[in-house]
């Protein structure tokens, strides 16, 4: 059995030394007759702490969107190292923009939001104000209907008159033109 190892020196940390081994192990065929048991060789990749971050990042981006900032954060939960982990959520091949907007979708199937709320949302999610900005401004929401939806919410928990609820929303960051909407349409 060959074993062909070559170490590689991180110049970025020296003291991480990764290994990348290919090892080469026979490969075995059953038969029976002419078809004999033969051995071929294959070669087994192992792959590095980096490369598995990598995978492991593209797998949390199939189920959620993430910035960044927190898929980083969910690798080094996961127990990589800072390097791991950066390396993974930048080499997942993930469009941060669209990441953005598939979050701001989101958070709107499950709450109401104004448009500025929901960009301090983003950015609160480790987003970059411009990807916040622009997720938002593209996520297809209807700002009025936001406002009623978030008046239904509050008139569930407590009496709100007209000039109140109009006053709540504005302060929660609709315009004065969506909060009335809101108080007049919930």
């Amino acid at each position: 059995m060959k074993n062909n190892c070559s170490w590689v020196l991180l110049s970025i940390c020296p003291a991480i030394l990764l290994s990348s081994c290919e090892k080469e192990r026979p490969a075995y065929s059953r038969g029976s007759g002419s078809d004999r048991a033969y051995s071929v060789t294959e070669s087994v990749r192992y792959m590095t702490t980096s490369e598995k971050a990598v995978e492991d990042a593209k797998r949390y981006l199939k189920v959620t969107a993430f910035s960044r900032d927190r898929l980083v954060d969910q690798l080094e939960y996961e127990g990589y190292s800072e390097y791991d982990a950066e390396y993974g959520a930048d080499h997942c091949g993930a469009d941060w923009s669209e990441q953005a907007e598939l979050s701001a979708k989101a958070y709107l199937k499950h709450s109401a939001f104004s448009y500025d709320g929901l960009v301090e949302q983003l950015e609160y999610e480790k987003f970059s104000h411009t990807d916040s900005d622009n997720a938002v401004r593209n996520c297809g929401a209807d700002w009025n209907e936001q406002a009623v939806k978030a008046a239904k919410k509050y008139a569930k928990y407590s009496d709100f008159s007209r000039s109140r609820m109009i006053e709540q929303l504005e302060y929660e960051g609709f315009t004065h033109s969506q909060a009335v909407y809101g108080a007049d349409h919930y």
